[in-house]
């Protein structure tokens, strides 16, 4: 019996099949190091939220808001409107619960701004016409604790499957 299943494993004891088995242990080990600690190899950041957020305008054709990402200090905020236009736009909303935080961002940059401001970090183009337009912003984002939001944010507006659509890529 057991000499059966020594010439059945070493049939398949090959040399890729050792090295095959090496190389998923590894990537498994390095996934799960990821997954415990938040860190990838050399201690870089590793994406913490991604999302794709759909919202309609209302029932009548109002604007709406969503919120698409809190943490403590950072709020993203989804608007999807007409402004009077057949087009719709969408714009991605940064606010801060703290004073004097800064953000730069392709669409903009401040330098001191807190609760009470909004400042529009993407923004699909507008048009007068109903086309799909998207555009997409590279941010970072900084209180004076130290706190950081950093990533690529997206807004499309007359998209195929919803009025307005918002993705984003954050690190942490």
């Amino acid at each position: 019996m057991l000499s059966a299943i020594g010439r059945l494993i070493g049939r398949h004891l090959t040399y890729a099949n050792v090295v095959a088995t090496l190389c998923l242990f590894l990537l498994l080990a390095g996934a799960t190091s990821v997954a415990l600690t938040g860190k990838g190899s050399g201690g870089t950041d590793v994406l913490k939220t991604k999302a794709r957020v759909e919202l309609d305008l209302g029932p009548s054709g109002e604007n709406t808001t969503k919120k698409l990402y809190k943490d403590g200090t950072f709020k993203l905020k989804g608007l999807c409107s007409t402004t009077g236009l057949p087009a719709v736009r969408a714009q991605i909303q940064l606010t801060s619960s703290k004073n004097h935080s800064s953000v730069d961002s392709d669409a903009d940059a401040e330098e001191d701004f807190g609760p009470g401001d909004a400042w529009t970090v993407a923004e699909s183009d507008t048009n007068a016409q109903p086309v799909t337009t998207y555009a997409s912003s590279d941010i970072s984002a900084t209180a004076p604790n130290g706190h950081q939001l950093t990533g690529t944010l997206g807004a499309g507006g007359n998209m195929s499957d919803a009025d307005c659509i918002f993705n984003l890529a954050l690190v942490g």
